[in-house]
């Protein structure tokens, strides 16, 4: 909650400690967006100004383990992420899966503050990952305005072996 804090006053806010809904969800100042993520060694946070983002969704991941990977593959690949994964070169299942589960968790960061609706891995899929750039897509409605089809933008990177995701939907 300290980085939320930093980055609602770099925003130019008034100093003002984020508060806690009682679903564990952020209460960010007034006519700002934000996400907040952590890890156990690390933790950051985003805002912006709400007449310019509908949602932010923030995510930091330490790459999950390859025998856990496999466990979970089912859980959080749609076919669409699988043959997504086959397209592509250089990096490890272990990487793509935890990569794909970061951006999945942001779009959900970023659409749960105004829906308050819970989505599952297969609610979402990745559609394109070019560079640092990634899209993804509801496989399921999730409000009136935000219904199966509709794709949201993404940006992501690993630095020092943490893979960090930013979906962002602009108002």
């Amino acid at each position: 909650r300290l980085c939320a804090r930093s980055a609602s006053e770099l925003a130019g806010n008034i100093p003002t400690d984020v508060g806690l809904n009682e679903d564990r969800s952020p209460i960010w100042p007034d006519g700002m967006v934000g996400s907040i993520t952590h890890t156990d060694r690390v933790a950051g946070a985003v805002v912006a100004r709400g007449r310019d983002f509908f949602g932010l969704g923030f995510d930091f991941e330490w790459p999950i383990e390859q025998g856990q990977a496999r466990e979970i593959a089912d859980s959080i690949l749609t076919e669409t992420d699988r043959s997504l994964e086959k397209a592509l070169s250089g990096i490890s299942f272990e990487h793509y899966l935890t990569l794909v589960f970061s951006l999945k968790e942001g779009l959900y960061k970023a659409l749960y503050p105004r829906t308050k609706k819970f989505m599952n891995f297969h609610d979402v899929e990745i559609t394109a990952l070019d560079g640092g750039d990634a899209r993804l897509r509801l496989n399921r409605p999730v409000s009136a305005d935000l219904g199966t089809g509709r794709e949201f933008d993404a940006v992501h990177s690993y630095t020092n072996g943490l893979i960090k995701t930013l979906v962002y939907i602009r108002a």
